[in-house]
């Protein structure tokens, strides 16, 4: 029997921080050195007060800072972004290089505080309290805290590609249309690809880390899924007879319904795996350890800045986590999710509801038919992202 799989988004929304050394007072002088700690002293010997300003994206440090003339400051990393757990420093760089212990920082110059996202991303959450969700079928599973950032896609991309695989999209950072390179937007969410891309990755990955892939060709489980146009969103067209029709070329005529062919899904593999609805939907609800969870408007709180800053992408594990452990399901990218439930398609920001439109914030939420929201995944690639989930297998 072939598998027709509902697949699903859920819409949710390198780290580097400028410090801009200067003045145009011509008069005007500052020394600083690096210190092996990360931080840098600075001296002004400024006629004025000396400015010393910031550029961060996130918005999580001082805009400026004013050093008086003849005084001494330690300008430091920032370790807000250390004391989450997610990040650590990883040193200052000038004109994209690393800069070492005691260099000599010149005024009008432009350093850059480097901050690593700690295992570029895998950061596996257990969730195997699954009878709160009161969802039959639904059995302990992992899934990682993060949507998968571009610097992770990329590494497990160059080598599937190597060996092999096929996608039909390379992706992007965030909405940067950052594609070959890492940068800037390394930690952001990858994104422009589909869901065809995302199940050959997480194959992709379960071979790299020496894991069992979950996806398939055939309902015995013995071909690999590696090429992700092999993967339909729709059945061919028959003639009246039950044959297949061919066109004047000579090709199969696709009839798109928005769900996926020629899958088959292996739950009994501890390979990596896009979550379920069900999964995805109680992460986000903290896995409603707590009642504080199930009535939290948002995914981790009821003020929408604490967990995400929707309209633009940032790099991910920037804000608080829900209850679970898990960040950005309410803000950052959309996130594909796959099910074989009959049940109609949805998108959207997680915001606490019964499901339906109207009980929903519509700002927050995306609604639409498994049709339909193909048609937005290919008039908008980098609208999606995903995270990926695991099946505990005993």
């Amino acid at each position: 029997m072939n598998y027709i799989y509902k697949f699903l988004f859920i819409a949710v929304a390198g780290l580097f921080v400028s410090c801009r050394f200067g003045t145009d007072d011509k008069n005007s002088l500052i020394n600083a050195y690096l210190l092996s700690n990360g931080n840098v002293v600075c001296n002004s010997k400024a006629i004025k007060a000396y400015i010393i300003s910031y550029e961060n994206q996130q918005g999580r440090v001082p805009e400026q800072i004013a050093l008086v003339e003849g005084t001494c400051m330690t300008l430091e990393h920032l370790p807000v972004l250390e004391d989450s757990g997610v990040y650590e420093f990883a040193g200052w760089y000038f004109n994209d290089k690393k800069i070492s212990v005691g260099y000599r920082v010149s005024s009008k110059m432009n350093l850059t505080a480097f901050y690593k996202l700690k295992g570029d991303g895998h950061r596996f959450i257990e969730i195997s309290d699954v009878e709160n969700a009161g969802k039959t079928g639904l059995v302990p599973f992992r899934i990682n805290a993060f949507e998968t950032t571009f610097a992770l896609w990329h590494s497990v991309y160059s080598w599937a590609v190597k060996r092999g695989y096929k996608f039909q999209n390379t992706g992007a950072a965030g909405s940067s249309g950052t594609t070959d390179k890492l940068d800037a937007f390394r930690y952001f969410p990858a994104t422009s690809m589909t869901p065809q891309d995302a199940i050959v990755w997480c194959n992709a990955y379960s071979e790299k880390v020496g894991l069992k892939p979950v996806y398939y060709e055939d309902e015995n489980f013995t071909k690999i899924i590696k090429d992700s146009s092999i993967i339909t969103t729709g059945y061919p067209l028959k003639n009246p007879d039950g044959s297949i029709y061919y066109d004047s070329n000579g090709k199969e005529v696709i009839v798109s319904d928005g769900n996926l062919h020629n899958i088959y899904v292996d739950l009994t593999k501890n390979g990596y795996r896009l979550p379920t609805y069900d999964e995805w939907l109680y992460a986000a609800q903290g896995a409603l350890r707590t009642d504080q969870d199930k009535n939290y408007k948002y995914s981790g709180s009821n003020t929408l800045e604490e967990v995400a800053s929707l309209g633009s992408y940032h790099a991910v594990g920037m804000y608080k986590p829900n209850g679970a452990g898990t960040y950005d399901q309410t803000g950052n990218a959309a996130e594909f999710c796959l099910t074989d439930l009959t049940i109609g398609l949805y998108g959207a920001h997680y915001s606490n509801g019964t499901g339906n439109a109207a009980d929903v914030d519509k700002y927050y939420s995306l609604y639409g038919s498994s049709k339909n929201l193909c048609g937005i995944i290919n008039a908008y690639p980098q609208l999606c992202s995903f995270r990926y989930a695991q099946t505990i297998v005993k």
